[in-house]
């Protein structure tokens, strides 16, 4: 092998010259060959990895789901350990107290009529609606006031007809002052008004019909006042509920013979037990009807002979007067 530059005489595999200093051009397997040579002397460097980088975030949420699941598992082990705990309970009840008396059975009415009374079987929390009234002491006091607690019934009925949305509402002192002026005439206007009014709001909270207007303003026209309020306030008893504010026809309380809970005193058999239930003689609307009726004409005919011997007695002192007048 020789130089390209000078000619000289080369030794083999030799890169430069060592008579002029030029370059030698190697062919290229022998450059391939002098390349691995090279990289094969030099020691490999081992490139140390790379500690990964932690993201506390992404550990933040893994956490917190992981704490959910937790949470979501132990809350329906409970509610599962709870499931079985109520039906080993009810399966001791059933047991001794016998199977539930069905849905069905245990409350024989529908939605309440009056929903802001709340409806409880125990006497102790009772409490019955405001509106409601024993229409027996409702008949003894309207009798004994003498007028006064009559007066006081047109004022609370006026405004409670007022609750119906179809007619105009009236001033409750203005119709009192009106029945005192015009006593009979106004009086059966008031009566034929009101029982309509009242007759409104019964049909249209518990959906019954009722006639009202028409035998109040009989009644009133034969000066059967009382009667007609006692009509009335029956009716005001029904839409407000009954007694207990969920019952209509339920005028009282009643207690089982055999469990001894409370229950209203107008359905057929205990809610709780399903014992048969009928009302006492006493309870009955005719019975009560017939004892106002009796207490009426006692009452009528004590004030006729109280007024009779008023009379008598007056009538018997002037007579004497003049006698002794004559003999002097």
């Amino acid at each position: 092998m020789y130089c390209r530059e000078c000619g000289a005489e080369l030794r083999e595999g030799a890169t430069f010259c060592t008579s002029c200093g030029a370059k030698v051009a190697l062919k290229e397997a022998e450059q391939d060959a002098i390349q691995n040579a090279e990289i094969a002397e030099t020691p490999e460097v081992v490139e140390e990895e790379k500690e990964p980088v932690i993201n506390k975030e992404e550990l933040a949420e893994k956490a917190d789901a992981a704490k959910e699941q937790a949470l979501v598992a132990a809350a329906a082990a409970g509610d599962k350990a709870k499931e079985l705990s109520g039906k080993a309970i009810h399966g001791v009840k059933t047991f001794v107290n016998g199977p539930d008396v069905p849905a069905e059975k245990k409350y024989l009415r529908g939605e309440p009529h009056n929903k802001n009374v709340p409806m409880s079987y125990d006497k102790k929390e009772f409490k019955k609606p405001a509106e409601y009234k024993n229409l027996f002491v409702y008949f003894i006091l309207m009798l004994v006031t003498f007028g006064i607690y009559f007066l006081y019934q047109i004022h609370r009925l006026t405004k409670l007809s007022n609750e119906d949305e179809s007619m105009t509402k009236r001033s409750p002192g203005v119709q009192v002052l009106l029945c005192i002026i015009l006593p009979y005439v106004y009086w059966i206007y008031w009566a034929y008004q009101t029982g309509k009014r009242i007759e409104n709001i019964l049909k249209e909270r518990t959906g019954k019909m009722a006639s009202i207007a028409a035998p109040s303003l009989i009644l009133s026209f034969f000066g059967l006042d009382v009667i007609a309020l006692i009509i009335m306030q029956d009716k005001v008893n029904k839409y407000v509920g009954g007694i207990t504010g969920t019952n209509m026809e339920a005028d009282g309380l009643c207690q089982c013979k055999e469990c001894g809970i409370y229950f209203p005193n107008d359905i057929t058999e205990c809610p709780n037990c399903g014992e048969p239930y009928q009302k006492q003689f006493y309870e009955n609307k005719y019975f009560r009807a017939g004892v106002m009726a009796v207490v009426a004409i006692l009452f009528i005919t004590i004030i006729a002979s109280v007024a009779t011997s008023c009379n008598n007695s007056r009538s018997y002192s002037s007579y004497g007067y003049y006698y002794s007048y004559i003999a002097s």
